[in-house]
């Protein structure tokens, strides 16, 4: 199977990598970028919108979190990769603490009343403070946000993103070599 081409719907690009991973998505700007590592294309099926990956900005309330950026990740079931790396990008103007920011996952996040069903658990980061990128690597999707410890006393102005969904189409097809 070959990936011969992609339907893309809202603000976001997609990427096709031969460099050390086998498919690559940004979102937002490129605030959100996803790194799949060891992706079995053969398993996708373009028939039906399960092919499809969904991307949603969310804007949760999360008590002792400054939030900066969160966002729903959904991949279709049939997707099977050996690995993730997920990158975010900060605007520093608005971080108290560069230090302090990590990733927070929640596993049964609730995008139609945008609130979590559970603990935001805080996720081992990796801060690149020179190019404002916090990365991490993964092991699942669900919905995760960027963040630091804190209580803010004001309005948060940080998330730009509509809160709307955009998906990711495959169109694939069988060739031999």
């Amino acid at each position: 199977n070959v990936l011969l081409g992609q339907t893309v719907e809202g603000i976001n690009s997609l990427n096709v990598s031969t460099d050390k991973v086998d498919f690559e998505f940004e979102y937002d700007q490129s605030y959100l970028k996803v790194k799949l590592k060891g992706l079995d294309v053969k398993k996708l099926n373009s028939s039906s919108s399960s092919s499809q990956i969904k991307v949603t900005a969310i804007n949760p309330i999360v008590s002792g979190i400054i939030l900066h950026k969160a966002y729903f990740v959904e991949l279709p079931a049939n997707f099977s990769y050996t690995g993730i790396k997920r990158q975010m990008k900060f605007d520093s103007q608005y971080v108290k603490s560069i230090s302090k920011l990590s990733f927070y996952k929640c596993s049964d996040y609730d995008t139609a009343q945008d609130v979590c069903n559970g603990e935001w658990t805080k996720v081992s980061s990796n801060v690149n403070s020179a190019d404002s990128l916090v990365w991490a690597n993964i092991n699942s999707f669900s919905a995760y946000l960027l963040g630091e410890p804190g209580s803010s006393t004001t309005t948060t102005t940080t998330m730009t993103t509509p809160v709307t969904t955009s998906a990711i189409s495959f169109l694939l097809s069988s060739r031999s070599s």
